[in-house]
């Protein structure tokens, strides 16, 4: 029996020094499990239905630019071809007069001249009259040189009106050709829908976030042109921690120091919430009417000497949106923080915790 604990207990050992190991190693994270064919067609069609509605709402604003443009210079051409026919006008009135002078050169102006200067009572009258010539010849010069002035000046206008035809035809044509892409867009959506439709159960939620989607697209468009013009060149470091000896600093941003450029001054209902969390910016949009609410979420890359804001998500109705739309969404964007940093320094490191970003300088 005694053998037989004995052997009992060396077996312990050896499974304890054996499996320790094994106990003691975090675990690795399982592996997502694949997505079956039912959610893998639903992924698929969001993101496709989505994608349509993204595509049409930046075709939209397109449109809405292309029709200002077209109001602008439809205006400026009027603007440019009343000036032109100002000048026109005004050159027309000093060539008579450049040419009532020249005929009174080419008959007898010459002889009147002399007949002024000859005419003189003694040296003094001789002078003044002498002044007087000069400045009527100098004059009549000056008129010459504001004709060939006025001349240029119509010429200019001409080719400016031209230009401005010719950029407002093809304002036109782009309007042509975004309603034609629009109802192509339109025609593949309702495609997408239908074929929803017919394969997913629950198409009332994917209805859902498509419509809830294509009502947040234009404040999305305004958010981001207003994310680019945030002054984030005045905002100041709430710590600032210097190590000599490696060459770095380190600044603090507090949540509310970044929230507080983010408010609008016009409009104070017009709200946007900005919250730290690890390792990403969020601003959320409170519903408004007609508008529900939602969350994007940004992540920060060091560039130089500027923070570049990267999409890591937006999540409206419940649902993320896929990336190649929002891929789609930030196309063309130049989102930045322009930090105010000394000379000779650049951005080697940014980190956003929660309640607060961090960011270390190096020297460049």
């Amino acid at each position: 029996m005694k053998s037989l604990n004995v052997g009992v207990s060396a077996a312990l050992v050896l499974c304890f020094f054996v499996l320790s190991p094994l106990v003691a190693a975090p675990l690795a994270p399982a592996p997502a499990p694949p997505l079956t064919p039912a959610a893998a067609e639903k992924e698929r069609l969001v993101a496709e239905i989505l994608a349509l509605d993204t595509r049409l709402a930046l075709l939209q604003r397109e449109q809405a630019q292309a029709e200002e443009r077209i109001k602008q210079l439809t205006a400026d051409l009027n603007g440019t071809a009343q000036e032109k026919e100002r000048l026109t006008r005004q050159a027309a009135g000093e060539q008579e007069n450049v040419a009532l002078w020249l005929r009174f050169l080419a008959e007898d102006g010459t002889l009147t001249y002399l007949d002024v200067l000859l005419g003189a009572a003694d040296f003094s009258d001789f002078l003044t009259r002498l002044d007087l010539v000069l400045t009527i010849i100098e004059s009549n010069v000056d008129r010459l040189e504001q004709l060939k002035a006025l001349a240029a000046a119509v010429a200019a206008k001409e080719e400016e009106l031209a230009q401005k035809q010719a950029e407002l035809a093809q304002a036109h044509a782009a309007i042509s050709r975004n309603l034609a892409t629009a109802q192509e867009l339109r025609r593949a959506k309702a495609g997408a829908l239908a074929e929803a439709e017919k394969k997913l159960a629950d198409f009332a939620t994917l209805l859902a976030v498509s419509q809830a989607w294509e009502t947040v697209l234009p404040d999305i468009d305004r958010l981001l042109s207003r994310l680019e013009a945030v002054p984030w060149e005045r905002v100041q470091p709430d710590s600032l921690e210097v190590n000599y000896l490696f060459g770095q600093a380190h600044l603090a941003y507090r949540e509310a120091t970044l929230a507080g450029l983010l408010q609008s001054p016009e409009d104070a209902s017009d709200s946007l919430e900005l919250t730290c969390l690890p390792g990403r910016l969020t601003l959320t949009r409170p519903a408004a009417a007609g508008r529900p609410a939602y969350t994007l979420s940004l992540e920060l890359a060091p560039d130089g000497r500027r923070l570049m804001l990267k999409p890591a998500g937006i999540r409206v109705a419940g649902a993320d949106v896929p990336t190649p739309t929002l891929a789609l969404l930030f196309a063309g964007r130049d989102l930045a923080l322009t930090l105010p940093l000394p000379a000779g320094l650049k951005i080697s490191r940014a980190e956003v915790e929660t309640g607060a970003l961090k960011v270390t300088l190096t020297r460049a």
